[in-house]
């Protein structure tokens, strides 16, 4: 026995000594090692390339969580504050958002829309296939939208507007604006002009009831988190698989690579998922604040830090340079915000919305919630509808939270205070004072503001109004 050890030990010798040397053609590393490289970098790319299908899900399912059903239709009827955490949306408007899935209803969903909203329905990674309201077919009118699933054939009925969704599971959002009845008017208008069902109950339809997605704050403090996080984006990648399948032709690839890397059948290396997680969400925070897209700002680099946010020529994602889908853009949109469509990507002037944010100071230094900082928002915003600047928090990008409730400023606000030339200059800081013009920040943390402008005009889109850069100032001041 023991001789025949030492024999089988000294072929063992014999093996790995003539293996040591490779034919020509054949790999020189260690196969095993190659496979991890590999499985490694895919994973990050897929990671960073299916985020805004993470985010998208997240969104989707935070509200069927809180409520929303076929018929049961959520409606922020206080809008949003700073206790919700959702990722930088506006305090100026009402929302209604509804999740679908098109398939569990047949195939064919009908929603009626009222006159006088904006709004849109968008599918995973926020891809958008309607556009409702000012900006849509019915141009503010109201209308009867059928929305269908991919694989749905059917006869459009008379007098409704098709807007077939190249994915099973959608969500649209429409907003009412303010009138004289401020945001109770909005919510009426959305509850007494939405209605939505299957196709096949055309004849008899199902009642369509409403929640309040704000009240929860009211009841215990918070709202259900909207924010996905980087841990839970795996998960969320496998639910838009699952339920829409795998025939997404732009993830034919990152689909074929996270198979071989066992994302599928859990087989994947744990740590080397948490590594690749991390590396993405590394990447993705770079794209977002810190652009290199000479197409992300809108007056110029030299000339102002601010940027657009969402930075294609459409709502399909098209690179402003060269005709082709940008993925990049998708990934910058999706980690700081929700939804896209014509009224945002290319308004005409007086309809729709335009977005512009900076995350850096005059010095390109990233704004950072324990310094001071001053902007002089010029006179005479191009604006038809209204106006307004949001600060959001970097870690959550949602609306930053301090002890004065603060987060923002717009022009239906009382009490602003305008400087004699029209412009109006607006204070951040730790211990700014608690008035109008100045919005409270947290030490070592991170914020940026959104400055939107609803119904721009002509100086907007010939750029003779240009938004300075934030100059950072002593806190003495």
């Amino acid at each position: 026995m023991k001789k025949t050890m030492i024999s089988l030990a000294l072929s063992t010798i014999a093996f790995n000594s003539f293996a040591v040397d490779i034919p020509s053609g054949y790999p020189m590393l260690n196969s095993e090692e190659v496979y991890q490289q590999m499985d490694l970098e895919n994973l990050t790319s897929a990671y960073v390339d299916l985020q805004p299908e993470a985010a998208f899900m997240s969104l989707y399912q935070s509200y069927i969580d809180a409520g929303s059903t076929e018929q049961n239709i959520g409606i922020m009827e206080t809008s949003v504050d700073s206790r919700q955490i959702v990722l930088t949306a506006n305090s100026e408007t009402v929302y209604a958002v509804h999740p679908v899935n098109l398939q569990a209803q047949g195939g064919a969903v009908v929603l009626e829309v009222p006159s006088g909203v904006m709004g849109m329905a968008n599918g995973p990674g926020w891809t958008s296939f309607a556009d409702f309201g000012l900006t849509g077919p019915d141009s503010g009118k109201g209308g009867i939208y059928l929305l269908t699933a991919p694989q749905w054939e059917g006869e459009i009925p008379e007098g409704m507007i098709h807007a077939p969704s190249p994915t099973n599971t959608i969500v649209w959002l429409i907003r009412a604006f303010q009138g004289e009845d401020g945001m109770r008017g909005s919510a009426n208008t959305l509850r007494e002009g939405i209605k939505t069902y299957s196709l096949s109950d055309i004849n008899e339809p199902p009642k369509t009831t409403f929640y309040n997605t704000s009240e929860p704050v009211y009841q215990d403090g918070g709202y259900q988190d909207m924010l996905f996080h980087k841990q839970d984006i795996p998960e969320l990648i496998k639910q838009y698989y699952l339920l829409n399948g795998y025939g997404a032709e732009k993830h034919h690839y990152n689909t074929a690579h996270l198979y071989h890397a066992g994302f599928f059948d859990g087989s994947v290396d744990p740590e080397l998922a948490k590594q690749a997680k991390d590396l993405a969400w590394e990447r993705v925070l770079t794209l977002t604040f810190a652009n290199r897209e000479d197409d992300a700002y809108q007056w110029g680099r030299e000339v102002s830090h601010w940027v657009l946010p969402n930075t294609t020529a459409d709502e399909n994602w098209t690179h402003r340079s060269f005709d082709m889908v940008d993925p990049v853009a998708q990934v910058v949109w999706a980690h700081q915000a929700t939804f896209t469509a014509a009224a945002m990507t290319r308004p005409p002037k007086g309809t729709g919305a335009v977005y512009v944010s900076t995350y850096v100071d005059s010095e390109g230094n990233y704004l950072d919630g324990s310094n001071c900082y001053q902007l002089n928002i010029p006179a005479e915003v191009p604006y038809n509808n209204f106006w307004s600047l949001v600060t959001y928090n970097a870690p959550k990008r949602s609306m930053i939270q301090n002890d004065h409730f603060s987060w923002g400023i717009n022009s239906y606000q009382e009490g602003l205070q305008q400087n004699t030339d029209g412009s109006y200059s607006i204070f951040w800081g730790p211990n700014v004072e608690n008035n109008e013009n100045s919005i409270q920040t947290n030490t070592d943390e991170g914020f940026f503001p959104y400055f939107r402008i609803y119904g721009p005009t002509d100086t907007w889109y010939d750029n003779s109004w240009v938004m300075p850069n934030i100059e950072r100032v002593s806190c003495a001041l």
